[in-house]
C-alpha cells in the first residue's frame, strides 16, 4: 500500500504555512502539488520533503514518466491513497545503475572510496560527494562528485547537471563512457577544446551530452542547471 492522503496533508505549503485540514480536493482553491509557469515549468507548491517521500501527481520519476493522479476518493475502494513512495523508485534506480550501468558505477564506487572522508549526501537517489580537490564535477553512474569548496549556487546548479548525467547512465548503460564520459572529459580538459570555447564564445554546456544532461536534470529535479 502507498501513503495515505492524511500523510500527504501533514506537509505544509512551500512558504511553511500549514496545509489546511479541510482542503477541498474536489474544487481546490490553489494547486496542492505543482503550479505551471511558462518560464519555469512545473513549480512545487509544497514542502520539498513531500516530494522526496511521495510520488505526487505531476511529479517525474527517475525514468522520466509522470506520477499518477491520487486515488483517495470516496468512489475508489481498493487503494489507500497515493500509489507509491519515491524511495522505492530510488531503490530500483540504484539496482538498474549497478546492473545495466555496472562499468561506470564500479569506477564511481572506487572514486567514492578515495573520497570517503568527504561530506556526502543522498540526492534524488544518487550518492553525492563534495570532494576537496581542485577540479569541478563528475558523475559515474549513481555517484556524483562536485567541488565542496565552491559556493552554494555552484553546488546547487551543478548537482542538477551532474544528476542529469546519472540519468544518461540509466539510458545508455555500458555505452555511457563512450557516448558521454570520454567526450565530456575531452571537451572539459583538452587545450584545443578550451581554446575553441574561448574563441567562439561557447559555453561548456553547449556540447551535446552536457546540454542533454541539463535537460534531464532539470526535468527530474525541477531545479535549474547551469548554462554558462
Amino acid at each position: 500500500t502507498g501513503p495515505t492522503l492524511n500523510y500527504v496533508d501533514m506537509f505544509p505549503w512551500e512558504d511553511g504555512s500549514d496545509f489546511p485540514e479541510d482542503f477541498n480536493w474536489k474544487s481546490p482553491s490553489r494547486q496542492p502539488f505543482f503550479k505551471y509557469s511558462e518560464s519555469e515549468g512545473m513549480v512545487p507548491t509544497r514542502d520539498p520533503r513531500l516530494y522526496e517521500n511521495v510520488a505526487c501527481p505531476g511529479d517525474t520519476y527517475c525514468d522520466g514518466t509522470t506520477a499518477p493522479v491520487y486515488m483517495n476518493h470516496a468512489s475508489y475502494k481498493s487503494g489507500s491513497g497515493f500509489l507509491i513512495m519515491k524511495y522505492i523508485l530510488q531503490f530500483f534506480y540504484l539496482v538498474l545503475q549497478f546492473t545495466w550501468g555496472a562499468i561506470q558505477n564500479v569506477l564511481g564506487f572506487l572514486l567514492f572510496l578515495k573520497n570517503v572522508r568527504c561530506e556526502h549526501a543522498f540526492y534524488h537517489g544518487a550518492i553525492l560527494t563534495f570532494h576537496e580537490g581542485d577540479w569541478g564535477g563528475v558523475s559515474l553512474g549513481a555517484f556524483i562528485f562536485i567541488n565542496g569548496k565552491r559556493g552554494d549556487e555552484y553546488k546547487k546548479t551543478v548537482s542538477v547537471h551532474e544528476y542529469g548525467h546519472t540519468i544518461q547512465s540509466l539510458i545508455l548503460g555500458p555505452l555511457y563512457l563512450f557516448v558521454v564520459g570520454i567526450p565530456s572529459f575531452i571537451w572539459c580538459n583538452n587545450k584545443k577544446c578550451i581554446a575553441y570555447r574561448q574563441e567562439q564564445n561557447k559555453s561548456y554546456y553547449d556540447l551535446y551530452c552536457e546540454s542533454w544532461a541539463n535537460r534531464l536534470g532539470e526535468a527530474v529535479t525541477h531545479e535549474e542547471a547551469p548554462h554558462k
